[in-house]
């Protein structure tokens, strides 16, 4: 399976749920990461990263040192946190990522201009779609038109992605 990292915001989730979906398990884990990144309310950046080190610490321990899947887990781990570190727009207000170093060094990461709520990491033979659906069916794409006897605005709006405007 082919990795995809989305450099920019993104209201796509239905082509990365499918995508997603199709990921054949195997014996690796596969990590799935949502992050909320909305400042605090004073302004401040939230603790991504240190939450990340954390929680990557204890989940390792879950496999026995040396194991295939351990390793999988660390370079995962690495490539995640450099990925939170360093490639987070500001604008953006929740990251879903899914890796698995196992499988052919599979990784996704999805910016969303919407918050995914309270951070959550899971491991298992799958990535967990779970709050990425959820999100997908509870902020759906529209559009508003607005008119006038010379010209036309579209309003493209997604609670995945900042407004898009187009002149016609």
């Amino acid at each position: 399976m082919s990795s995809t990292i989305t450099g920019h915001l993104t209201n796509a989730i239905g082509e990365h749920l499918t995508r997603l979906e199709a990921f054949e398990p195997g014996p690796f884990p596969v990590l799935s990461i949502y992050l909320n990144t909305q400042p605090d309310e004073h302004g401040r950046a939230t603790e991504a990263v240190p939450y990340l080190h954390r929680e990557f610490k204890a989940l390792a321990r879950t496999w026995a040192p040396g194991s295939p899947e351990r390793h999988s887990i660390e370079r995962d781990a690495e490539r995640i946190i450099a990925y939170a570190t360093n490639n987070i727009e500001p604008a953006t207000n929740g990251v879903a990522i899914f890796a698995c170093w196992g499988a052919d060094e599979f990784f996704e990461a999805i910016q969303l201009t919407t918050p995914v709520g309270d951070n959550y990491i899971s491991a298992g033979n799958q990535p967990h779609l779970y709050h990425l659906a959820r999100l997908d069916e509870h902020f759906p794409r529209y559009a508003a038109v607005l008119t006038d006897a010379n010209t036309a605005r579209i309003f493209v709006f997604g609670g995945s992605v900042r407004p898009l405007q187009r002149r016609i």
